[in-house]
């Protein structure tokens, strides 16, 4: 059952305590659940981090890194994934310092470990990630089929529906798109799962701005 004992047939799965996870996320569907929204978030929080990395030096932009590198640490840490939590937490401390050669000298390691779960990830608990096999077997999407949409996950997001937020997400999931719209369709649905309002609108407007496809 979900309640009480942690199951033992969970997967190995490399820099994955389960153990730990499951102090904090002691159920079988609050740890799936978790699982699926962290890796939902993998290229989202990697490129935010990434984007703030270019903007460094500056005392302001050290801020911005320390807080959102401090975020992904939550994040790993929750669903069990300890070195990444680690690997942040010195980050963390070295934004807060202005310490840039520690920053320089991990940055790039730490993402690409970070992103590195995109693929340890897939097909743990259900996680799948989308193969162009998969891709090729959905629907095209026609721009005047989306567009609407589009619209209305800009409204949700705005005013924080999570609910009807990730049902259109989902269903906008449920199509296949030209490469250019497929990436920023991809990227949107990083920032709706990571309930940033702002980024999903600026990502729903270059979308809409693209006109028929």
């Amino acid at each position: 059952n979900d309640e009480g004992a942690m199951p033992d047939d969970l997967p190995d799965v490399e820099g994955l305590d389960w153990p730990f996870a499951w102090l904090h996320l002691p159920s079988v569907e609050l740890l799936s659940d978790s699982l699926h929204q962290f890796y939902d978030l993998i290229p989202v929080q990697a490129d935010k981090l990434d984007d703030m990395y270019t903007k460094l030096p500056g005392e302001d932009e050290c801020v911005e890194y320390r807080i959102h590198v401090h975020g992904m640490k939550g994040l790993a840490a929750t669903v069990g994934i300890v070195p990444l939590a680690g690997m942040a937490k010195i980050l963390e401390f070295a934004a807060r310092a202005e310490n840039y050669d520690i920053i320089n000298g991990m940055h790039k390691i730490f993402i690409d470990e970070w992103r590195s779960y995109l693929d340890k990830l897939d097909g743990v608990m259900g996680i799948k990630a989308v193969s162009q096999e998969d891709l090729d077997s959905l629907p095209y999407a026609e721009y005047k089929d989306v567009a609407d949409k589009l619209m209305m996950l800009k409204d949700a997001t705005a005013e924080f529906d999570i609910d009807a937020s990730d049902a259109i997400m989902a269903d906008l999931k449920g199509y296949r798109y030209p490469d250019e719209i497929m990436d920023l369709i991809t990227k949107l649905a990083g920032a709706v799962a990571d309930l940033d309002d702002e980024l999903s609108g600026e990502l729903i407007d270059q979308i809409l701005d693209r006109g028929e496809w």
